[in-house]
């Protein structure tokens, strides 16, 4: 085992990923509400608390991660407390340019903050935190940490309106997958999104997607540069009559390009998709500020979506985050480091080694040895997760994600 492998160091690494995640939902959460905190101060300061301790990359859970071919960029204190500055891609699809982020964050936040009110007087309106979490996906604010963070800030909006929501069980996060794979499923229900979104990036140029539809650039530029990009008669537009509306607020919130002002010049494939996704994250914001009055159309506009990530939601509620203090902690630290090594194929699977590091948490505290002994049961390998084959996910319901997921664990454990 290499030293990007080595256990000692994984478990370093998640000691320091439960600390942060335990020190937000304990303290930072619980000050944010009695203090009616801004929206975008407490994003900052989650985001902020994973790296204060010198985390460098936090967990890993793909394979992907450990290519040594790429340059990793490690962000300063300074990058973390703004929005990133660099383009970023997940899995192969490019989130919001840097040139839209500081405007559209600033409206996500100011639309979190007014209706704080509301979230404090009625009952949770999932509605909102869809499109937040939408918004947080697509944006990815932060130069990093911001899925850690965005599930938080899920967290602190459900508690608002004094509802428990947890995808996570414990402050390892996805290291935990749990029963009924609630981390596995989110990942899923996020590429849905991202296939969703390309399929009304190209209907906004009065195109039909390839099939099958992919959320991959170079796969996207080059099929633009193939037909052309030029927007036709049988364009869609934005629903509710907010076309005008987007277009005068991207041309408010558009900043300088930077240092990539060849992708927009007038002729590139880039800049189509760049603006695209500029103004739909727009048309996000302004349904946040109305979701009663908007989201019809918007479940309309992503069906699939919006299905999945409202399954998932409603999976979440009342489910418990469990914290990991105390002496307990170094033999937890190991025990998921243990695991992590199994799914990405790092040691072969040794049942004895594994059942005896849950059997030294389990002499500490036997709660948090049952959901470890759970994982034992449950978890899937890296390779095991990608044998897993999916339905047309234009198509898909979140009960159908979850039967798939479901069907796809059964027939590999036979």
């Amino acid at each position: 085992m290499n030293d990007q492998k080595n256990l000692q160091g994984r478990a370093r690494v998640y000691r320091q990923l439960r600390c942060s995640s335990d020190h937000i939902r304990d303290r930072l959460i619980p000050s944010a509400l009695s203090n009616a905190t801004p929206a975008g101060q407490v994003f900052f300061d989650m985001t902020a608390a994973y790296f204060e301790a010198n985390v460098s990359v936090g967990q890993r859970l793909s394979v992907h991660d450990l290519n040594e071919e790429v340059e990793h960029h490690h962000p300063t204190m300074d990058d973390l407390a703004k929005p990133r500055k660099r383009r970023c891609m997940i899995s192969g699809f490019e989130t919001l340019h840097p040139r839209y982020l500081q405007g559209i964050s600033d409206a996500l936040f100011s639309a979190i903050d007014d209706g704080r009110a509301r979230r404090l007087r009625d009952d949770i309106d999932l509605d909102f935190l869809v499109i937040v979490n939408f918004l947080l996906q697509l944006m990815h604010i932060a130069e990093d940490g911001t899925g850690r963070t965005g599930e938080d800030m899920l967290v602190l909006l459900a508690a608002e309106a004094g509802q428990t929501l947890n995808i996570s069980q414990c402050g390892y996060r996805g290291a935990l997958e749990g029963a009924g794979y609630p981390i596995y499923y989110k990942a899923a229900a996020q590429r849905i999104l991202f296939f969703e979104v390309i399929g009304n990036f190209y209907k906004s140029l009065g195109l039909t997607a390839p099939e099958p539809v992919s959320y991959d650039l170079v796969k996207i530029l080059t099929e633009l540069n193939r037909v052309g990009s030029a927007r036709n008669n049988d364009a869609q537009g934005w629903p509710d009559g907010l076309g005008p509306t987007i277009a005068d607020t991207l041309k408010e919130m558009t900043a300088g390009p930077g240092s990539d002002s060849e992708l927009f010049q007038a002729t590139s494939a880039y800049r189509f998709y760049a603006e695209f996704l500029a103004g739909e994250l727009i048309y996000f914001t302004l349904c946040l500020q109305d979701p009663g009055r908007y989201m019809p159309a918007l479940w309309s506009r992503y069906p699939a979506s919006v299905s999945c990530c409202t399954h998932s939601l409603k999976d979440s509620l009342d489910r418990t985050y469990h914290p990991v203090t105390g002496d307990i902690g170094a033999p937890c630290d190991k025990a998921v480091a243990l695991i992590e090594a199994v799914k990405l194929g790092w040691v072969t699977r040794d049942q004895s080694i594994l059942e005896k590091a849950v059997n030294n948490i389990e002499a500490k505290d036997a709660a948090i040895a049952g959901l470890f002994r759970q994982e034992l049961s449950v978890f899937l390998t890296e390779s095991e997760k990608t044998a897993i084959a999916f339905g047309n996910p234009l198509t898909m319901t979140g009960a159908d994600l979850q039967k798939q997921i479901q069907a796809g664990v059964m027939k590999i454990r036979g």
